[in-house]
């Protein structure tokens, strides 16, 4: 039996400020790789409704959705 690991270079979160949810996804992920920024969501910064921020790993994104 085999074992196939892609390696992820980056994580991101998707941050929805109204609903209060974040959600983790993987540089290889669809709805990372079709994220775009908005007036109200933005990439790599928080805007009024969110955004999407970016970690190089899994630890770093797991304490920031704590702090969160």
């Amino acid at each position: 039996m085999g074992y196939c690991a892609k390696e992820i270079k980056m994580f991101w979160v998707n941050g929805d400020i109204p609903t209060k949810t974040w959600i983790m996804h993987t540089d290889d992920c669809i709805y990372s790789k079709r994220m775009r920024e908005t007036n109200l969501k933005g990439i790599g910064v928080l805007k009024r409704d969110g955004g999407w921020m970016s970690f190089g790993t899994f630890v770093q994104t797991e304490e920031y959705c704590k702090r969160e």
